[in-house]
């Protein structure tokens, strides 16, 4: 055998192996989408994406290996590789790998949520006394606030009494003046009419001392 013969034998498994290789990445985009749901467009994404990245693998390799430049049996050798994983490995492997990792994630966060009780049990016992003192403190300060509003609902209280009491004063000072006021007006309305009758009376005594005179 040449030495050109050897060495595409030798590209032509090397072909093979990406070709397992790109099935198994595929494989482990499948375990991922069966334990976490996903949405069609997410999937098409993925799919895209896989795609470009075996492309550029693809390109690599071919530059690597064969200069850049594309040969069939290369192209064969890598779609035999994923042929050949999916009849042998590919059938099982998709299927007992999303059964095993369900499975340890499963254990995985069973003891997350034990660490997580036991983490929240241990800060309740730690932030108890800090939680009371904070509602002893919550109460003084609301008693504190309450007495507050109280003297001022008082001070209010008061002030509005005095200004009441200080109205009423005025009213009743008021009304008395006005009384006096008003008495001292028919005192003199009184007098003013005794001293006419008296004039009035003496006019007539001396009217009829005159008629007798005479």
């Amino acid at each position: 055998m040449s030495g050109e013969i050897i060495n595409e034998v030798d590209i032509f498994f090397r072909a093979i192996i990406l070709g397992v290789i790109f099935a198994l990445i595929y494989d482990f985009i499948r375990i991922i989408r069966r334990i976490v749901f996903k949405s069609f467009i997410i999937m098409g994404l993925e799919d895209i994406l896989y795609w470009l990245i075996m492309a550029v693998m693809t390109c690599v390799f071919l530059y690597k290996v064969n200069g850049g430049v594309i040969r069939s049996y290369i192209i064969t050798g890598i779609a035999a590789g994923m042929i050949l994983y999916e009849l042998s490995i590919g059938r099982f492997a998709v299927k007992y790998l999303t059964i095993a990792l369900r499975f340890i994630l499963g254990k995985i966060c069973k003891i997350f949520e034990k660490i997580w009780k036991m983490l929240h049990w241990g800060l309740k016992k730690v932030f108890k006394p800090i939680r009371i003192l904070c509602s002893k403190i919550n109460v003084k300060i609301l008693r504190k606030h309450k007495e507050k509003i109280k003297r001022s609902n008082k001070a209010a209280d008061k002030s509005k009494r005095k200004n009441r009491i200080k109205a009423e004063d005025k009213n009743t000072r008021s009304s008395r003046t006005k009384v006096k006021d008003k008495n001292i007006k028919n005192n003199k309305i009184k007098t003013k009419a005794k001293v006419n009758g008296k004039d009035k009376a003496k006019v007539k005594a001396d009217r009829k001392i005159k008629e007798i005179s005479d």
